[in-house]
């Protein structure tokens, strides 16, 4: 089936198992572009962080998957809480910044030397607190975006206080500050490509904000279940992460039924990609109706292969599609 948007068609195919893992303790928590090495991904299994092409040599970078706390260091020798966001360094793709939920604080890591450091929080204590990189203080820090326009400012939210936070350079320091305001325990958030609003999902919906600041935040979906078709009518449970396909498109990992869902706001259609399912879950190869995925959470784009990855949470799935977007 060819899904026709306004200003582009896309082919869904189907979906296949790129990466199995099951050992306890080996969750896959993110999954993301590599900007230092282009053409390869960051994943972070467990408590470590790797760097891939293919998802069968998976290069270390920091961490050890099965062990957990707060250590400096290189390598094998640094220990991270839960990691739940990584990003570029918006002056430079030799460090990327990582967000350390457990320890409620912000890590980089130089990538020339994999070396981690402190960046930003207490990294031993918890405060919610703006101001310049040295005294801010964070609490459970959750994902780090930018928006596809601008990556020179960094967001984050904290799910303990239910506000969204910015990281940005003023002069020569780097400062952290509130935002919004969303009175939502959240599972996910991304930018649309103009930069216009950010998508937030919590357990049983979708809402946006304005990235003026200024207007409250507005409701897509907001009714417990799994049903397709008409906007105003459908039903989502435990959505997870986003990614756009263009401004008003984007698909949707599914925790909760355990598929993907493609929104297309400008035509208010909602419909499905693999077969739902929960109870005794299965993982299986096939066309974009039968396909069966487990957990998914979040998604990477490889433009070169026609490739969406997907990780779950302990696999990793590559969609492929014909068309350009």
């Amino acid at each position: 089936m060819v899904f026709l948007f306004h200003d582009f068609s896309l082919l869904f195919r189907g979906t296949t198992l790129l990466y199995q893992g099951r050992s306890k303790g080996h969750e896959i928590r993110f999954i993301g572009p590599d900007n230092y090495i282009p053409g390869n991904f960051l994943l972070v299994i467990g408590f470590s962080i790797l760097s891939t092409r293919d998802f069968i040599r998976m290069d270390r970078i920091a961490g050890i998957a099965g062990a957990t706390g707060y250590v400096e260091g290189a390598r094998n020798s640094a220990r991270f809480g839960y990691i739940n966001g990584i990003v570029a360094n918006p002056t430079s793709n030799a460090h990327i910044w990582v967000s350390d939920q457990d320890n409620g604080c912000f890590r980089t890591i130089n990538r020339i030397s994999n070396s981690t450091d402190h960046l930003a929080g207490g990294c031993s204590f918890i405060d919610i607190q703006d101001g310049k990189f040295s005294h801010a203080g964070v609490a459970y820090p959750f994902g780090l975006t930018t928006t596809p326009t601008d990556r020179g400012t960094v967001y984050f939210y904290e799910n303990r206080a239910h506000i969204l936070r910015s990281m940005l350079k003023i002069g020569s320091n780097w400062y952290i500050r509130t935002l919004f305001y969303v009175n939502k325990n959240i599972n996910g958030m991304r930018f649309d490509l103009r930069g216009e609003f950010i998508y937030f999902t919590y357990e049983v919906g979708i809402l946006r904000v304005s990235t003026t600041w200024k207007s409250p935040s507005e409701e897509i979906v907001s009714r417990e279940g799994h049903k397709d078709g008409p906007l105003h009518r459908a039903e989502i449970k435990q959505p997870r992460n986003l990614i756009f396909l263009d401004n008003t498109t984007f698909l949707m990992a599914s925790n909760g039924y355990n598929n993907l869902r493609l929104f297309d706001l400008k035509k208010s259609i909602v419909s499905s990609i693999c077969a739902p399912q929960n109870g005794i879950l299965v993982s299986r190869d096939d066309d974009y109706v039968h396909c069966r995925i487990e957990h998914p959470r979040q998604f990477a784009i490889s433009r070169n292969s026609s490739t969406i990855y997907i990780n779950g949470l302990y696999a990793i799935y590559g969609l492929t599609y014909s068309g350009r977007f």
